[in-house]
């Protein structure tokens, strides 16, 4: 599937791993049923507690969807219960509120919407990977950057880690970036500057 079809603009979002260090990043979901209709979401698959996000209203093929619910969560496989997932029933973006209450671990949810007067469902339509919480004293600034999809190529972007107060001390050789589909197109040098790995992006 061509990324530059679904949408004009590509969010680089940074995820990296200072020790414990996490942040989130997006990937593309596709999910189908067996009647032609369609429907495409950005999963967030890394976010850290007290990260409230949302995942934006799905792609499709065939008729527009509407009256999103929600059918199902679960974590790490089984069966949840959470507030903290909510979808907008018109357009089908789902926000992600009070993180500080999810446990580590993989949520996938289940969603169901109407499209030319037929109900489907779609199992595990997205995914949450919800990771241990940044250590008190380490940011990354800016912490979120955007990048128009026509200068993904070329951009000069980057971000830093950095270190508050005495508390925290990062060993030689202590800064990667963290798995995940989007690892590869960034990098991290060895002074905690993160930017775009260009050699994938060509």
């Amino acid at each position: 599937m061509n990324l530059k079809k679904l949408t004009s603009r590509f969010l680089a979002i940074l995820s990296i791993v200072v020790l414990t260090l996490t942040g989130f990043s997006c990937t593309d979901t596709e999910t189908t049923n067996t009647t032609g209709f369609a429907i495409y979401y950005y999963s967030l698959t890394d976010i850290g507690p007290s990260m409230n996000a949302v995942i934006e209203k799905p792609t499709y093929t065939g008729g527009e969807p509407t009256d999103f619910v929600i059918t199902g969560i679960t974590f790490n496989g089984e069966p949840y219960t959470s507030e903290s997932f909510i979808i907008d029933s018109k357009d089908g973006s789902v926000r992600i509120v009070n993180s500080d209450n999810l446990p580590v671990g993989l949520y996938s949810i289940s969603v169901g919407c109407n499209s030319n007067g037929n109900y489907h469902e779609f199992k595990d339509a997205i995914q949450v990977k919800m990771l241990p919480s940044v250590p008190d004293g380490i940011k990354v600034e800016p912490d979120y950057i955007e990048i128009d999809f026509e200068e993904i190529g070329e951009s000069k972007a980057t971000a830093k880690v950095i270190t508050e107060g005495e508390h925290v001390t990062i060993p030689s050789g202590g800064y990667a970036i963290a798995d995940g589909p989007e690892k590869e197109f960034f990098k991290i040098s060895q002074s905690g500057v993160i930017s775009l790995n260009s050699a994938t992006l060509l």
